[in-house]
């Protein structure tokens, strides 16, 4: 998911530091237990839905 994040428009994470913290939450998120769908859910709740919308389904 990062990398499909990150090839979308490559300039906004230059030098990766927004992949690596987005790669290290999911792995915390996912070693407790969440699933994919749990962190859009997350996500969506938090940000609103046009925050979103591009990338989760």
């Amino acid at each position: 998911m990062a990398a499909v994040l990150a090839a979308r428009d490559p300039a906004v994470d230059g030098s990766g530091g927004a992949t690596r913290a987005l790669l290290s939450a999911l792995a915390a998120a996912w070693e407790r237990g969440w699933q994919p769908a749990d962190v859009v859910h997350s996500v969506r709740r938090r940000c609103g839905w046009t925050s979103c919308a591009s990338w989760a389904p």
